[in-house]
């Protein structure tokens, strides 16, 4: 470490000791935690479940969305043989590949639509892990007469006793093992 980062990281400890001399008084007393927030929606039982599950929708719809883009390229296929040929009737070509672009706007379509359906299951289904996980973090914090309980992400350095994250995940993997997600 540079002499001139030292200082800074002298005079940002000096700011955050001087900040927490203010705020300490009120919470001299209080039982503070630290939950990390981000370790729990992704390592959770349910978390991990909501995971699987995407992880199969998206490759089930990726194998949808390959055969109708197979069926498309073969039908291109026909369509660029047909322009070659010039016995067939020009008006039958305009008739074919006016068939063709309003199968390829459905497909876009289709494709658009599996995407938001899945985006909004993952989005409930997250939704829902995170609100059961807020009412675990509240019961813990009443158990243990918690006065305050903050983010891992917000806090810099904690003492490993103030961190709940492993009874939370505890109770949580116990409680709620699979979240399902609601694809329309």
């Amino acid at each position: 470490m540079t002499r001139r980062n030292f200082g800074a990281g002298v005079l940002l400890l000096a700011i955050v000791a001087v900040c927490l001399s203010f705020t300490a008084p009120a919470f001299a007393e209080g039982k503070i935690g630290v939950v990390n927030i981000q370790e729990i929606m992704s390592e959770s039982k349910a978390a991990k479940s909501i995971q699987e599950q995407l992880q199969t929708k998206r490759k089930a719809y990726q194998e949808e969305i390959s055969k109708h883009e197979q069926t498309l390229r073969e039908e291109k296929k026909k369509l660029d043989e047909m322009s070659r040929d010039t016995e067939e009737a020009k008006e039958e070509l305009t008739k074919k590949a006016a068939e063709f672009e309003k199968k390829l706007m459905e497909t876009g379509k289709l494709v658009e639509k599996r995407k938001q359906s899945l985006e909004k299951a993952a989005g409930d289904a997250i939704a829902e892990l995170r609100k059961k996980s807020i009412e675990i973090i509240s019961d813990v914090a009443d158990e243990n007469d918690y006065d305050m309980i903050l983010t891992r992400q917000n806090v810099v350095l904690a003492q490993k006793e103030m961190d709940i994250t492993p009874e939370v995940m505890k109770r949580l993997d116990k409680s709620l093992k699979e979240i399902k997600l609601k694809v329309e």
